[in-house]
């Protein structure tokens, strides 16, 4: 019986043994047949999902690429970029035919930033950063610098300091150098001030004034000109004073001589004008101007209303806003009445665009014109009259000395242009130009005119009641005003052509 018992718990063992192993067997067989589902669906095998790589250590992501099952590595497609200079991660994606897998790639940075610091003197009153410490610091991330100055009592010694410059991922480098701190009794200097002419109005300009401290950066810089009457011709003294932080002073005196006429002040003037706008034409001006630093004087109608805008513009820019007519309409010849009403009229338009009154103008067709016969009652010429009336108004009239023929017709060539309106050498230089709509040629021909003069070391100036004044010869006399710049030209171009032109 026990025998019996015995052979019968051999027995089920070993079926127990069996159905274990071909438990095992299905099992394994289970696992290959996923395996190979999976490999079939997927069929890209990598080394990792997310590698981690230093900065600045060299990276090729087919180097995680493991095998491609029942497939050709060669045909496996990387899309995605691993910048290894900046620590992040970065997602890397792996294609074959249409099947795709992804890997994080990790780049991370545990290097020191390399600093350099150095020793710094400075007086008593600074209030030190760090940065004054640090002669270098080279880092693949963002670093900040902070200094920690032992028992620094702003009192003149030298004092420990520890400079620790951090990382954006936490490394850190520190080094020790020195704070010396000494009583300043030195006073600033005050360097590039000259004697200097300016234009009645003109404002002295301190940019180009230097001051330099042996401890402060930035020494505070004052200017005295309550001696000055800017609006007044004369010789004047400017006084600078420069304070550095320790209360050190310096003074320098300016020598200012303030005149009213432009000629005192410069050789050779260019007065660009422009007749007869605004228009769309007249921005485009405005812009070539501000381009080369250059200014003009316009002559306006009233004509251009929706432009009127740009008059302010003009305005605003540092150029001069001069009367021509409100309509442009050579009837306003008539009669003295009907002249003169005509011009309050663009007096009044002025005014209301720019917040101040103009003083100067120009006569359609220039003073010297004799189209204004043809409108008379009388066939008398009725100029010298109205040149005696805006006179006696105050206002200066200005013809030019140089016509650049923009007005014989539509479209005129720019080398025509060009060529007339640079056809003069003399110091003072009064160019007749137009920017009505339709002188698109004569913003085309600008940039030219403006550079051969300036070549030739000429300045451009607005007019104003200082400026150089041109009279056409044959209605007014040769005498000259009390400034000596009247200019009796006998350029008899006129502008009437313009009426039929424009």
């Amino acid at each position: 019986m026990k025998r019996k018992a015995k052979r019968k718990r051999k027995l089920a063992s070993k079926r127990f043994r069996h159905r274990l192993i071909a438990a095992a067997i299905a099992l394994l067989l289970l696992c290959g047949i996923v395996r190979l589902i999976y490999l079939i669906v997927q069929p890209i095998v990598l080394n990792d999902t997310t590698v981690e790589v230093e900065v600045d250590q060299n990276y090729d992501p087919k180097s995680n690429l493991k095998y491609v099952f029942l497939g050709d590595e060669s045909q496996v497609t990387v899309a995605g970029q691993v910048n290894t200079k900046k620590a992040g991660d970065y997602t890397i994606t792996y294609q074959y035919h249409d099947k795709e897998k992804t890997a994080t790639v990790h780049v991370y940075d545990d290097v020191k930033p390399k600093l350099t610091v150095q020793n710094y003197t400075t007086d008593t009153v600074e209030e030190v950063k760090a940065k004054r410490f640090v002669q270098s610091v080279k880092d693949n991330s963002k670093v900040t610098t902070t200094a920690d100055i032992e028992n620094d009592a702003n009192q003149t010694g030298t004092y420990k300091v520890t400079v620790t410059a951090k990382d954006a991922y936490g490394n850190q480098t520190t080094k020790t150098c020195k704070l010396i701190r000494k009583k300043d009794k030195k006073a600033p200097t005050i360097s590039n001030v000259r004697t200097t002419t300016l234009l009645s109005g003109e404002k002295l300009d301190t940019s180009d004034v230097k001051v330099k401290d042996n401890y402060d950066d930035d020494p505070d810089l004052k200017l005295d000109d309550s001696d000055v009457n800017y609006k007044k011709a004369g010789k004047y003294t400017a006084v600078y004073t420069a304070t550095d932080r320790s209360g050190n002073t310096s003074k320098k005196k300016q020598k200012v001589r303030i005149v009213t006429d432009d000629t005192e002040k410069y050789d050779k003037i260019v007065y660009l004008t422009f007749d007869d706008g605004p228009s769309a034409n007249t921005s485009k001006i405005l812009k070539i101007l501000k381009k080369y630093d250059a200014k003009a004087t316009f002559f306006v109608t009233g004509t251009g209303e929706e432009y009127n805008d740009e008059i302010r513009k003009a305005y605003e820019q540092g150029n001069s806003i001069g009367l021509h007519t409100y309509s442009h309409d050579y009837s306003i010849y008539s009669t003295e009445k009907t002249y003169l009403a005509d011009l309050k009229k663009i007096s009044k338009l002025v005014e209301e665009e720019t917040g101040e009154k103009s003083t100067i103008m120009r006569f359609p067709g220039g003073s010297s014109n004799t189209i204004n016969e043809n409108y008379t009652s009388d066939g008398q010429n009725i100029m010298p009259t109205l040149i005696e009336d805006v006179e006696n108004m105050g206002y200066e009239y200005y013809d030019w000395n140089v016509d650049s023929q923009d007005a014989s017709g539509n479209n005129v060539s720019v080398s025509v242009i060009v060529s007339n309106a640079t056809s003069s050498d003399e110091s003072y230089v009064n160019i007749l130009m137009h920017d009505s709509g339709s002188k698109s040629t004569t913003v085309e021909a600008l940039p030219k005119i403006i550079k051969y003069y300036k070549k030739k070391g000429y300045v451009f100036l607005p007019i104003t009641k200082g400026s150089y004044v041109v009279h056409h010869q044959g209605v007014v006399d040769e005498a000259s005003d009390d400034t000596g710049t009247t200019d009796t030209s006998t350029d008899t171009g006129t502008d009437e052509e313009t009426a039929a032109a424009q």
